[in-house]
């Protein structure tokens, strides 16, 4: 099968476009060329989503069976991107977000009223507010228009479209570094973890990067010819409790969290967000329609995220000592 993609040279894409090769089909990589793609065999056609329409004649000449869209973020890009491949393939892989749903609305403080129940399949309550970050960023910024839900829409009224809305992944390459707070207070050597009670117990649908390629590729090779919808997600969604002492085992470290009367703790511990809305997934759509399966074991993809972490530690190098100080006057005033 003959598959393009688009930006598949960083997180997810790479390793989709990785497996796509492994498995003996044809990729082409729409990117920007800041990031190396560095899977043999790919062709490569370098450009700016920004003017992608421009690119229509090169994907046309590739003659692709379906697309994947790794980045389409605003109404603005994905319209693009369906005006430079509609008429050329027939069908889309769109890599969607659980932050569509109602609960993570809730989760984040645009939703006021009840929490939603979990866990969530695809028919769950969708968020009534759109564009979830208006607020925080200017416009301008792309982050002003972002909204999953405006593109999962934009697709699928133009073609055949496959939506995965993805839960927390982590891995290699991960540039939010979503496990590294825990990674680098172990190598620290921390054994005591700060945070309130609702945010350890706070229990959300994670996913290996490998695994979530994998469902993205399934999803490309297998979909349907009509509009789908599937959620991608472990079996099992830990807490962040639970979350840190399996990395901490995992490091042969001792790390413990400790939870602290919500309300309680200092400014710099202090969560964002209402963590008693949990952001559990229901992923056997996709297992019972597709076969989805994790191909990484879930201590192999900790073990792997660990080391990568421990040797690409983020630029702004947190939590610090700011935050131990912190931890230890809190942990000092209760015990005394």
């Amino acid at each position: 099968m003959r598959v393009l993609i688009l930006g598949g040279t960083r997180f997810i894409g790479r390793e989709c476009t990785r497996l796509l090769m492994e498995r003996g089909h044809e990729a082409a990589v729409f990117h920007r060329g800041m990031t190396p793609c560095d899977v043999q065999g790919v062709k490569e056609i370098i450009g700016d989503r920004m003017n992608i329409e421009d690119f229509r004649s090169e994907f046309a000449r590739f003659q692709p069976e379906v697309v994947i869209d790794m980045f389409a973020m605003t109404e603005a890009s994905a319209g693009s991107a369906v005006s430079a491949v509609k008429g050329i393939c027939t069908r889309a892989v769109i890599v969607s977000s659980a932050d569509v749903y109602r609960a993570y609305g809730v989760l984040i403080g645009t939703e006021p009223g009840e929490l939603e129940p979990v866990p969530i399949d695809e028919d769950g309550a969708l968020r009534t507010k759109f564009y979830p970050y208006a607020e925080k960023f200017p416009a301008g910024d792309w982050r002003h228009d972002y909204d999953k839900i405006v593109v999962e829409r934009v697709y699928r009224d133009a073609m055949n479209t496959t939506s995965l809305r993805l839960p927390m992944v982590y891995g290699p390459n991960d540039y939010q570094h979503r496990m590294w707070e825990f990674v680098k207070r172990v190598l620290d050597g921390r054994n005591r973890f700060v945070q309130s009670e609702s945010y350890a117990a706070w229990r959300v649908t994670r996913c290996f990067v490998r695994n979530a390629a994998h469902a993205i590729v399934l999803a490309a090779v297998l979909g349907r010819d009509w509009n789908s919808v599937y959620n991608v997600g472990e079996h099992y969604a830990f807490s962040t409790e639970e979350w840190s002492l399996r990395i901490s085992s995992v490091m042969n470290g001792g790390l413990e969290l400790a939870a602290a009367p919500n309300g309680s703790l200092p400014k710099v511990l202090q969560d964002d967000g209402n963590y008693d809305q949990h952001l559990v997934l229901d992923s056997s759509r996709i297992r019972s329609e597709l076969g989805f399966e994790e191909i990484i074991s879930e201590e192999d993809a900790i073990l792997e995220t660990v080391l990568w972490e421990a040797a690409n530690p983020p630029e702004n190098g947190g939590p610090g000592e700011d935050v131990y100080a912190a931890e230890d006057a809190f942990l000092k005033a209760v015990k005394t």
